[in-house]
């Protein structure tokens, strides 16, 4: 069993310090869980008004202070913390989720479905769908609109995924329904870490679940709620993929019907 949470809070906008500052606020005196991820942009917010806006607030993975205080905070703890960031790379401005653990730098993942305004904004991750092996199981991540899309969870899935991380700022009123059955249907853990409050006009949704393997909710915060949502969950459960003694979630695909969904303009 691990200790699965979420920290559901309102980022500082433009403004990486204020941030920080919110979340050591939010996680004192508390016993964090073994994995705690965090909302989309924790680091910088979500609603710029243009490219160079975000582009004069990004900084490089690896010389990023937010990123530097959830390494330490998973070195002094020995956890695990996935977060959304504002990258820069190169002369690209990617929406990004890195996965940390005690040691550093586990992996990234770049958002590759992008949501109306951050298509003038981001360039769309083009690296291959992937899971890390940790002491907590098999991770993957996604990241908010990401949601839209069966599959990439199912090639996460394929992939042997016990659990997804998916750093969320989530704003249509009924995306949260549909993560208990990407968790079903692919039968994972799924932690939906969304975020509160409003930015520039945007409101936000709250509501960050975490999802279990018969598409059952495990833990469900509110709108308003900043702070911690935590369950205890058994990665194994996530391993076990039959749905009957005679049907198995994976196995009984049958992939020579899905060519189109490969095809470009389907």
């Amino acid at each position: 069993m691990i200790r699965a949470g979420i920290l559901q809070f309102a980022p500082a906008y433009l403004n990486r310090e204020g941030s920080m500052r919110r979340v050591e606020r939010l996680i004192e005196g508390q016993e964090l869980p073994d994995l705690l991820v965090l909302p989309e942009l924790a680091d910088s917010g979500y609603n710029f008004p243009d490219r160079e806006t975000a582009w004069n607030m990004a900084m490089p993975v690896h010389w990023n202070p937010f990123l530097d205080l959830l390494h330490d905070l998973a070195g002094l703890h020995n956890i695990f913390i996935c977060t959304g960031i504002l990258e820069k790379a190169g002369n690209n401005l990617f929406n990004t989720a890195v996965l940390l653990g005690p040691s550093g730098l586990i992996g990234l993942y770049r958002k590759a479905h992008l949501f109306m305004n951050e298509r003038a904004v981001f360039t769309p991750g083009k690296a291959s769908l992937r899971v890390w092996n940790t002491p907590l199981g098999k991770i993957g991540m996604q990241i908010c609109f990401d949601w839209m899309f069966p599959e990439p969870w199912r090639v996460l899935a394929l992939q042997g995924a016990d659990l997804i991380c998916h750093p969320s700022n989530l704003v249509l009123p009924y995306a949260q329904r549909v993560i208990p059955s990407y968790a079903l249907v692919n039968r994972m853990f799924i932690l939906t870490a969304n975020r509160t409050g409003e930015e520039q006009g945007l409101a936000f949704t709250g509501r960050s679940l975490i999802s279990g393997p018969e598409g059952e909710t495990l833990a469900e915060a509110s709108t308003e709620y900043e702070g911690i949502l935590e369950v205890n969950i058994d990665p194994e459960r996530a391993r076990n993929k039959m749905i009957t003694p005679a049907n198995h979630a994976l196995r009984d695909r049958v992939p020579s019907l899905y060519g189109p969904l490969t095809e470009e303009g389907h």
